[in-house]
């Protein structure tokens, strides 16, 4: 694959935690065309230097043909379990030309055997990540984005455990496991990253980071940061990863915490952590020092953007 920087861009899905800090960041790059393909009937509101495309679902070939073509590369936040919307996509983007696609990852890495088993999300994305791998004869290149947990968005919404609102934290064996944790605009760099370096991205996962630390460390700087002392319940990791998930496989997602973060607390060294090896091709710097943290956790409490 060449090595020049992939323009026109496809971003499939607007909505979710991680879709509106991938359009900000790749609409304010002039170094791309941006579309962005949704639902019928979604309420998102895109930045007017984007193009927005709406199709009912499930997504068709017929009208999918005509939104790929000329696109360089696809961004596809489907729902992972969506199998069949991920094979008709992937099907329509090789008939179109389209040179890389990145799937929904966004996590850990999927192929190990401790996540797979501990996580049935992470098995499905891997099998996303298969299905690209036996098209690569065909044309399409993939790239697939492990980042461990995403820090911002866990703080805001208590999934780390740590409930900044009512001042209580749920630690995992402890929570002084190390594990990496992603600041969602340093994904979105990431994505931007591999669309200007395709050749050194192609079939491949990239790894990346923000901070390799602990739950508790956070714990101590939010307290820090709020001025009180949280109120502590501990959790078996494994017991707590398998009601998780047990209760993800009865459809129940409130679940997803419990799966995730006790995956991620009871992993085996080197299952899930040790992520930042592309931070300097993609970031431009390496994983950053826990000294860093105070200040990002405080620019995440005020709502501002890191």
């Amino acid at each position: 694959m060449s090595s020049q920087p992939l323009k026109n861009i496809l971003l499939i899905g607007a909505n979710g935690s991680l879709a509106p800090i991938l359009i900000k960041h790749l609409s304010a790059d002039p170094a791309f065309n941006l579309t962005i393909l949704s639902r019928e009937g979604s309420n998102s509101v895109t930045p007017a230097n984007t193009k927005l495309v709406t199709l009912p679902t499930p997504y068709q070939a017929e009208a999918l043909a005509p939104v790929l073509k000329r696109q360089d590369a696809v961004i596809d936040l489907i729902q992972p379990f969506d199998l069949e919307a991920h094979k008709t996509v992937i099907d329509v983007a090789i008939k179109a030309g389209v040179k890389r696609y990145i799937p929904p990852g966004f996590s850990a890495k999927g192929e190990d055997p401790y996540v797979t088993s501990r996580a049935p999300i992470a098995a499905v994305k891997a099998k996303i990540k298969e299905m690209l791998q036996s098209k690569e004869k065909e044309g399409l290149s993939w790239t697939s984005v492990v980042c461990g947990g995403f820090l911002d968005w866990g703080i805001k919404v208590g999934f780390l455990g740590l409930d900044t609102a009512n001042c209580k934290a749920v630690l995992y064996n402890n929570g002084t496991q190390k594990m990496d944790l992603t600041l969602l605009s340093d994904i979105a760099r990431a994505v931007i990253g591999i669309l200007k370096h395709p050749k050194e991205t192609e079939n491949r996962y990239v790894c990346i980071n923000t901070f390799f630390t602990s739950p508790a460390a956070v714990l101590s700087v939010l307290e820090k940061q709020i001025g009180q002392t949280f109120e502590r319940e501990i959790r078996d990791a494994e017991s707590a990863n398998r009601e998780g998930r047990e209760a993800v496989e009865r459809g129940d997602l409130s679940g997803s915490r419990d799966m995730m973060m006790g995956l991620m607390a009871g992993a085996e060294e080197g299952a899930v952590n040790g992520y930042g090896k592309d931070n300097d091709l993609l970031l431009g710097h390496g994983t950053r020092p826990e000294g860093e943290m105070e200040e990002v956790v405080g620019r995440v409490l005020k709502g501002d953007e890191v």
